[in-house]
């Protein structure tokens, strides 16, 4: 299993109090556990190329794990009464093979986010020194910029 796989699958199972958690929330935790990792670990925790978008940072290869694979369910749901996909685990027993700096690195994450509203959690991720320098439509090298 990639890392990037065992990375969704954590941040979705810790939203097990909510049962899922939209497609864009998920994107952007995995972006803001990349960007520890490259700040504690100087390494990020997946492979993604990271783009800014006008809406945030974007990796199209979390959208592609999700819809290509049978532990992932996509639901329909609302957030502020817009209309939004929701991933919820397909099974309760996946384990994933993390070490203990990337679980840190997680939970941290975990911690700072889980419980901010959207909008608290968006000015969270868009207050990132890699998104405030970056132009839109750029891949961040989140390693170089932490250093």
């Amino acid at each position: 299993m990639s890392t990037l796989k065992q990375v969704m699958i954590y941040i979705v199972n810790s939203y097990r109090h909510t049962k899922s958690i939209s497609v864009s929330r998920l994107s952007k935790t995995v972006y803001m556990a990349d960007w520890l990792a490259a700040i504690k670990l100087d390494r990020q925790l997946t492979n993604i190329n990271w783009d800014i978008r006008f809406s945030g940072p974007f990796a199209p290869e979390i959208e592609s794990i999700l819809t290509g694979d049978e532990d992932f369910q996509m639901q329909g749901g609302k957030n502020y009464g817009n209309k939004v996909q929701q991933v919820a685990a397909a099974n309760d027993d996946i384990t994933v093979e993390l070490s203990p700096a990337e679980l840190r690195v997680l939970d941290k994450v975990l911690r700072d986010t889980v419980q901010l509203n959207w909008n608290d959690f968006l000015n969270y991720v868009y207050d990132t020194y890699p998104v405030k320098i970056q132009r839109s439509t750029t891949t961040i090298d989140l390693v170089a910029v932490a250093k």
